[in-house]
């Protein structure tokens, strides 16, 4: 198959969507991810619909398939809140069908104790696959760095449902099972049958513990420093660090994986290589999954 090479879209205001759309694709990107908290495509847990129109027209800028990440603080854990949660939840894949964005990838975040939330989390999952499925959107689960792997994947094994799979993110993957004393190649040979959407960025393997005890404090360390010192979830570019990528691409391979390559780093702070990084992605992968 010929690999499709994606990016994650970077944060940018309004009237620099279009140009930043054409930026991607210049790189030579064929995808992107768009995380619909960006921009206010949903107030209050309904969709605004001229800010959705306005999105669409500037994606059309230039020929990328686009990817949807689900918005920032959605909190399907959150009994409080729950209904203004799940409206969310429901009005970013009514979005995805507006937007021709197919898959949309959501987070697990980290377990609870409590059986009764955990039970809820999972329906609500299992409803809005079934919702999606109607209109032609994927919805995949992501690992979080601050939970083991194997809570993801028994929840997708548990819902059993075709249009509710995996996201596999290698950088949040190499960090949790560094410290939870798990190996990683066994985790990503358990997880591939399941994976169905795939997050590539790379770092150094040094789990932050803050991530756990303050997430708030963690929240507002300066992504510069955090690079300098390897600390945690550092998205720099895939093959910049010290994961075993292609060992982790081959296993994906062997398990049939025919998704998107979607390259999640911080590439605003990389535009002067971001063609670069492209190109020895889309070197490695073609080599490995043939073009």
């Amino acid at each position: 198959m010929k690999p499709v090479i994606g990016v994650n879209f970077p944060r940018v205001s309004a009237e620099r969507l279009e140009d930043t759309v054409k930026q991607v694709a210049g790189f030579g990107f064929e995808a992107a991810e768009y995380n619909l908290s960006d921009h206010p495509l949903i107030v209050g847990g309904t969709v605004c619909r001229p800010y959705v129109e306005f999105v669409k027209s500037a994606i059309r800028a230039a020929p990328l398939v686009f990817t949807a990440h689900i918005g920032t603080g959605l909190n399907l854990r959150n009994t409080a809140d729950f209904k203004v949660h799940k409206d969310t939840l429901f009005s970013s894949i009514d979005i995805c069908d507006m937007l021709d964005m197919r898959t949309i990838t959501v987070h697990y975040e980290d377990k609870s104790m409590h059986v009764d939330i955990e039970q809820a989390f999972l329906d609500v999952h299992l409803e809005a696959a079934e919702y999606a499925q109607k209109k032609g959107v994927l919805v995949c689960i992501e690992n979080i760095e601050i939970d083991h792997y194997q809570n993801v994947l028994d929840m997708v094994k548990t819902a059993n449902h075709q249009n509710f799979r995996m996201t596999l993110d290698l950088g949040h993957l190499n960090l949790s099972t560094n410290f939870y004393g798990q190996v990683f190649l066994d985790a990503v040979r358990e997880c591939a049958p399941y994976v169905r959407h795939l997050h590539i960025s790379d770092n150094t393997g040094h789990f932050e513990k803050l991530r756990l005890t303050d997430f708030l404090l963690y929240a507002t360390l300066p992504m510069g420093p955090r690079i300098a010192f390897g600390s945690g979830d550092i998205h720099i570019p895939p093959f910049w660090g010290v994961i075993d990528i292609m060992a982790a691409l081959r296993l994906l391979k062997d398990a049939g994986y025919d998704g998107i390559f979607l390259c999640e780093y911080y590439n605003a702070m990389y535009n002067p290589f971001n063609k670069e990084i492209q190109e020895n992605v889309r070197n490695k992968i073609s080599a490995l999954f043939g073009d």
